[in-house]
Order: C-alpha cells, then sequence, then structure tokens
C-alpha cells in the first residue's frame, strides 16, 4: 500500500475560501479516532461554529450503521466533519445530510464530475460509493443542540488501498479519472458551495434549492430497489423525494410510502 507523504496544505485551502465562517477555523490532525468524535469533544468545551476537523487519518471512521467503519487511509482522502449551529427548527436538521449531499453533487458537477445521489447520504462515481455523509446531533456547553457533519471523501487511493472487498463497493476520484487531484482545491470549492446552500437554507427555511439538486442528480429515482424493514423484504419503485427529504416509494401492490433514514435498507445499492 503507498502512503506517500502529501500533507493538506490549510494555507492553500483557506486562501481559495470565500466563505464567511464555514472552514473558517480548521483543525487539522495527523491520526485520530474519528473526526466526528473529535468534534463532540471539541464543543464541549468552546463554541466553535463553522469550524472544520481534518485527520489525515481516521482509525474507527463512524459510517450510519454502526457495524461499518469507513476506511481511512493517510494522505489520500478528505475525512473530516464540520462543526454546525442551526438556526433552523430542530425538525428541519435531519435535512441537513441531503443539503450536504447537494452542494457536494453541484461542486462537483462544476469540475465535470457527474456524480450521482444514493440517498440518503452517499454519493457514487460509475455505480460504487465514493463519498460517505454522516450527520449527528450533539449538544455543546451550553447544552445547545449542534450538528456534527462529517464526510469522508475517496480521493487519492490507488486500487490496493481497497481491500478486495470493499473494491467491489467503493472507489476513488483517481480510479475513476485516472489522474491525482488536488484534496485541498476539492474542499475549497465545496466548502464555497455548502456555504451558499447552506445560509439560504437557514434564511428561508425552505429545502427546495437543495433537494431539487437532489433529485435531478439521484441514483434511485425511477429505479427498482429492495427494501428491508427488520426480517421482511419488498420490492419497490422509488418515485421521488419528499420536502421532508422522505424517499417516496411505490409497492407492487399499488401502495405508496414514504421513507426515512434509518427506518429501511436499500439492498440494491452499497
Amino acid at each position: 500500500m503507498n502512503n506517500t507523504k502529501n500533507f493538506l496544505d490549510i494555507n492553500k485551502i483557506t486562501s481559495s475560501l470565500t466563505t464567511k465562517y464555514i472552514g473558517r477555523n480548521i483543525l487539522l490532525l495527523d491520526t485520530v479516532d474519528s473526526t466526528n468524535l473529535e468534534a463532540k469533544r471539541i464543543i464541549k468545551n468552546s463554541d466553535y461554529n463553522g469550524t472544520l476537523v481534518i485527520a489525515e487519518e481516521q482509525t474507527f471512521g463512524k459510517c450510519r450503521f454502526s457495524d461499518r467503519i469507513w476506511n481511512s487511509p493517510k494522505y489520500k482522502g478528505l475525512w473530516m466533519s464540520l462543526i454546525l449551529k442551526p438556526t433552523i427548527e430542530k425538525k428541519l436538521f435531519p435535512l441537513i445530510t441531503q443539503l450536504a449531499a447537494a452542494s457536494i453533487t453541484y461542486s462537483f458537477n462544476k469540475n465535470n464530475i457527474n456524480s450521482l445521489i444514493k440517498w440518503p447520504n452517499d454519493i457514487l462515481l460509475n455505480g460504487k460509493k465514493l463519498i460517505g455523509i454522516l450527520a449527528e446531533l450533539s449538544e455543546d456547553l451550553y447544552n445547545e443542540p449542534n450538528i456534527i457533519l462529517g464526510i469522508g471523501i475517496n480521493i487519492n487511493q490507488a486500487p490496493e488501498d481497497f481491500s478486495p472487498e470493499i473494491t467491489k463497493k467503493a472507489t476513488s476520484l483517481k480510479i475513476e479519472l485516472n489522474k491525482e487531484l488536488s484534496r485541498e482545491a476539492i474542499l475549497s470549492s465545496i466548502l464555497n458551495d455548502f456555504e451558499t446552500m447552506y445560509n439560504n437554507f437557514l434564511n428561508t427555511q425552505d429545502p427546495d434549492a437543495f433537494l431539487s439538486i437532489c433529485k435531478k442528480n439521484s441514483a434511485l429515482i425511477g429505479r427498482e430497489i429492495a427494501v428491508t424493514k427488520k426480517d421482511s423484504t419488498q420490492s419497490a419503485k422509488v418515485i421521488d423525494i419528499s420536502n421532508a427529504g422522505e424517499l417516496v416509494v411505490a409497492f407492487k401492490d399499488g401502495s405508496y410510502e414514504n421513507l426515512i433514514s434509518g427506518e429501511v435498507t436499500l439492498n440494491k445499492f452499497y
């Protein structure tokens, strides 16, 4: 496995930022258990709205399902968590995951990277997982709710950086585009687009702008999927994404249902 040291350069990141507060304070770590866990530790001591926690390596990167660990090799990707204190109704907090997915996809599309969003929290490239997103609610030292937005992006991994099992399901930008990319340029572009969408959402509390991006770039809408609930699996067709961020599906018996994250497993995709 090739772990050539190509350290992230914070100056290269900040020099390309147009944000007012997102990513203006960056904590860059060499190795950490999980950037989400580190962000949770940080907010217990101070107010860090907009702070970005990045690690060159995670030893216990968190995924949406607790039995999975995000593969986070050194100097190869972006393993990070953004600390947010949203001024919106708490019922809207779950939409932040899809806002993040929309902003990343929008940023990629501008750079001719045609990724697709697999509801609710993955981004695919050529049918394989490229990015995982995990938003968690955590209280700060004032007992106020914060969102810890964890994002893992596979950028410069070679095929040998993945285990044979993971290679079947995951990929990197380097593998798909056949070239190495600047992690700093990718990160600053994402942060710029994220703040624009995020501020618009805070001001309007209307998710339509970013949900339309999720719908346009959906890997699931129009597809047949397998929906698993407990011990029961049913086939369904994905129809839409609701304004609440739910996946709207039609079952073969003619019934419709709005699915929420954590309620089902979509088996046809990783």
